[in-house]
């Protein structure tokens, strides 16, 4: 005979039935149970009556047996949802075999309790330390308004044993989507959601993997020479960092920073793929120390400096000087001894390429004098000379055509 349902809780009933041994048939020795749920009704998140009570066109189930414990004509049958509609049939077994199903059972409603699981949450957007997720209602309520949600977030990759797990409380029934804070950038993550009513929180629902958005890299390794130290090719090589940030490095930024009140040299450099990093940086200052940094950069932002190289730069030729040459007052007298000659003075250059200067070369071009005197005649010709002149920036240039 169908089996009959003596007392119900929200996730297990009290079943009975009787049954008759056909003479001369080998003894039972158990007894299994099939267990129907009815069609799963829509989920109304506000609705207050049982879900079983109006069932709706949803989703079939298929039925699942459990074997049941002696020999006594009933048993509890556990693991079922709240609120929830069943059917039951029971079946003896012997020696030979499970024999055939009885009937059904009435459909039976468990009481209500918590809401049955929603569904696994889906991202709507992601941030390196946040993502924002959407679900859906749960089948069930439970038989009580959901009055809302807890979401979780448990790292899921391989070396992230050490991060710990994120959870949301979110009030209201209509509490998707929601963003879920503090998490860390370029990792898996599994979300789950479960619905919470009056009677408690309900099952989480079925994971979802998630990976957060891109970060910056990983600072690269210290760079290294890979040449000499000359001031106006300082070659450099350096290796990325094993960790990218979950998106590719674009570009290098190489930081040459002297001592003040000198300038720094920032260098931007594109990734060449398939190349080995390195460089060649812009013309430096000639014996002075310099601090060589590296960043990577890639599309969420730049990574930290690597650690520096610190390199001083062979000494170099000096600067040009300062401004141009001018008369020089001091050299007056001397130059109007004769009227064929300058006194000139200049500004030392800003930079000595770190050596004191030595001596300093003033280049002339001009019309010559003619050995005839002053003016245009057959003697007059184009002049072009090196004249060496001394520490002291000052110098008297002879031998000039008259004006």
């Amino acid at each position: 005979a169908p089996p009959r349902v003596e007392s119900r809780r929200n996730t297990e009933v009290q079943v009975t039935w009787s049954f008759d041994v056909d003479e001369g048939a080998e003894p039972v020795t158990g007894y299994s149970a099939q267990i129907q749920p009815e069609i799963l009704p829509v989920a109304d998140p506000h609705a207050q009556s049982e879900g079983g009570a109006s069932p709706v066109e949803g989703s079939p189930v298929e039925p699942c047996v459990q074997t049941l414990e002696g020999l006594a004509r009933n048993a509890c049958i556990s693991g079922l949802r709240a609120n929830s509609r069943y059917f039951f049939r029971v079946r003896a077994h012997n020696v030979s075999g499970p024999g055939p199903w009885s009937g059904a059972s009435e459909a039976v409603c468990t009481i209500p309790g918590p809401p049955h699981p929603p569904s696994p949450p889906t991202a709507v957007q992601l941030a390196a330390d946040a993502v924002q997720l959407a679900w859906g209602y749960p089948v069930n309520n439970g038989g009580s308004c959901i009055s809302g949600y807890t979401v979780r977030a448990v790292p899921a990759a391989a070396g992230t044993g050490m991060l710990s797990g994120v959870e949301l409380t979110v009030d209201g029934a209509k509490a998707s989507p929601a963003w879920l804070q503090g998490l860390r950038g370029n990792t898996w993550y599994s979300f789950s959601v479960a619905a919470r009513n009056s009677m408690g929180l309900g099952g989480h629902s079925q994971p979802s993997l998630i990976k957060t958005a891109a970060i910056a890299p990983a600072a690269p390794s210290v760079p290294r020479l890979a040449a000499g130290t000359a001031a106006e090719a300082l070659q450099l090589a350096w290796e990325p960092a094993v960790q990218d940030g979950g998106d590719a490095v674009k570009r290098w930024i190489i930081v040459a920073t002297p001592p003040l009140p000198h300038p720094a040299i920032t260098m931007s450099l594109d990734v060449v793929p398939g190349a080995p990093p390195g460089a060649v940086l812009p013309p430096l200052l000639g014996a002075i120390e310099y601090t060589l940094t590296i960043s990577a950069e890639n599309c969420a932002g730049l990574s930290p400096p690597s650690k520096a190289l610190v390199v001083v730069t062979l000494a170099t030729v000096p600067t040009t000087p300062l401004a141009p040459p001018r008369l020089c007052k001091e050299g007056r007298n001397a130059a109007m001894t004769s009227p064929t000659a300058l006194a000139l003075r200049w500004d030392p250059p800003a930079m000595d390429g770190g050596r004191k200067v030595v001596g300093y070369e003033v280049l002339v071009v001009g019309a010559a004098q003619s050995e005839g005197g002053a003016g245009e005649g057959a003697g007059a010709g184009l002049r072009q000379e090196r004249i060496l002149a001394d520490t002291s920036c000052m110098a008297v240039v002879g031998n000039l055509q008259p004006a």
